[in-house]
């Protein structure tokens, strides 16, 4: 699939007037009539830790001849780990019968807001997978009206759902996306397409709005293009960049002037250096002020600038080599950087369950230690789940403790071989029947309100 790349944001606006409705009519029958073989709703379960199945349903388009559906992500956050997803399947609503077929999972990107699975099982006689055509440049104008697709959901026969805009606006920042505004409700990672029924993006969340999905009222859009290496890779995980700087703040006009900055103001304070990280390898250091990066201005005065900033640092790529301008000491300074790749977040960390003391650890990663301001080389299991009413619940065990300590055994790591050394320790307990052990958690920021939690057992 070959799609063209344009940086650009359009901002469409609700046209349902009875006049254009009528006008347009049958061009916007004729593109349902194309895209609707296209649309399928995902189903899908995620698991708690009580072993609970929670049933996720959301719309998805068919993107490859192949079976391949894209979908939002929206619905397998990123801090859930993919083990926690099962039963994937995959409704074909254009079809009488709606046969439902089993998919794989193949992968997610956060970032995107994607998510994409393979249809697994063999479709009956006549059914064939009718992938979205994609415009291969949209070209929208002003003026020119686009459709959004959604699903109405079971109690309507999962029938597809369908609205009209009209495009306001092009722009070049501060990243690839859509607005639209459409009078139906939003359906996240819907597909939009121009009247001819070629696919032009999706909605997602809009990402400087807060999460919301939705700005001033307007539904947001990922463009088509966004997807093409998520596509030709759908079960490579993605490389997700990382500078390693964070407390970011804009720098308006009067604190420009406090900085002896321009009179106009623009660039991003930084407030903290994060150990270990490509920018403190870099030379970065905190109260630098960000000016430009490859020579373009970094022209941020407020929050929603300041959104766009960081926006713009999750599309670096791993390895990609940046030029910073500094300002420091009265004076701009050239840093240069090597961007990184982001750290293991909590969805992707091991973990081990242990169902006779009603707990699941997973092992330390590094987002853990910075919120908690703890040394990052920190020793121990990140406490996820306390089932109520289990030895170490009662003990005053809490889901965010790190146990650092088995009675007075120190956890060495945190991985693996930590895994296993708990394992053996409350094994040898158990095998003794000790009716009292303890734990010794570090607990809060700094593990100041860290405790001793006895356990009262009583092994079977």
């Amino acid at each position: 699939m070959r799609l063209e790349h344009r940086a650009c944001v359009l901002v469409c606006a609700a046209a349902l007037a009875c006049g254009a409705w009528s006008a347009r009519g049958e061009d916007a029958g004729a593109a349902l009539e194309k895209v609707k073989p296209s649309l399928v709703q995902v189903t899908f379960y995620q698991l708690d830790e009580n072993g609970a199945r929670h049933k996720r349903t959301t719309v998805g388009t068919v993107v490859a001849a192949d079976g391949l559906v894209a979908f939002s992500a929206e619905y397998m956050p990123a801090q859930v780990p993919e083990d926690r997803f099962e039963e994937f399947k995959v409704e074909f609503v254009h079809e009488k019968d709606h046969p439902d077929l089993a998919a794989d999972f193949l992968s997610r990107d956060p970032d995107l807001g994607a998510a994409v699975i393979r249809v697994s099982e063999k479709p009956p006689e006549g059914l064939v997978f009718t992938p979205a055509a994609f415009a291969k440049d949209p070209g929208l104008k002003p003026g020119q009206p686009v459709l959004g697709f959604g699903l109405l959901g079971d109690g309507y026969g999962s029938t597809a759902n369908f609205g009209l805009g009209n495009v306001i606006k092009s722009v070049e920042k501060p990243q690839p996306l859509v607005l639209c505004t459409y009078p139906i409700n939003i359906a996240l990672f819907g597909p939009v397409t121009s009247m001819n029924g070629e696919v032009v993006g999706f909605v997602i969340r809009d990402p400087l709005a807060g999460g919301r999905g939705y700005t001033y009222g307007s539904a947001v859009v990922l463009p088509a293009a966004r997807l093409e290496n998520l596509l030709k890779n759908p079960g490579k995980p993605k490389e997700r960049s990382w500078v390693g700087i964070s407390d970011l703040q804009p720098v308006p006009k009067d604190l420009a002037q406090v900085l002896g900055l321009s009179e106009n103001g623009g660039g991003v304070l930084i407030g903290r250096v994060l150990a270990g990280m490509p920018a403190e390898m870099a030379g970065l250091k905190v109260e630098d002020v960000l000016l430009k990066l490859d020579d373009e201005k970094i022209d941020v005065k407020d929050e929603t600038g300041l959104k766009g900033f960081m926006e713009r640092l999750k599309r670096l790529q791993v390895g990609q080599k940046v030029v910073f301008i500094v300002w420091r000491g009265g004076a701009e300074q050239k840093i240069d950087l090597t961007v990184g790749e982001r750290p293991k977040e909590a969805g992707k960390a091991q973990r081990v369950e242990r169902k006779d003391l009603g707990l699941v650890l997973r092992e330390l990663v590094y987002y853990d230690t910075l919120g908690l301001d703890l040394p990052p080389d920190l020793s121990g299991l990140y406490v996820h789940y306390v089932k109520s009413g289990s030895w170490p619940e009662l003990g005053g065990l809490r889901a965010g403790d790190i146990i650092t300590k088995v009675d007075d055994v120190q956890l060495k790591g945190s991985g693996e071989e930590t895994f296993v050394q708990f394992n053996k320790l409350i094994d040898e307990l158990k095998e003794k029947k000790k009716k009292e052990f303890v734990f010794f958690v570090s607990r809060g920021v700094k593990g100041q309100n860290s405790a001793f939690i006895k356990v009262e057992a009583d092994w079977k």
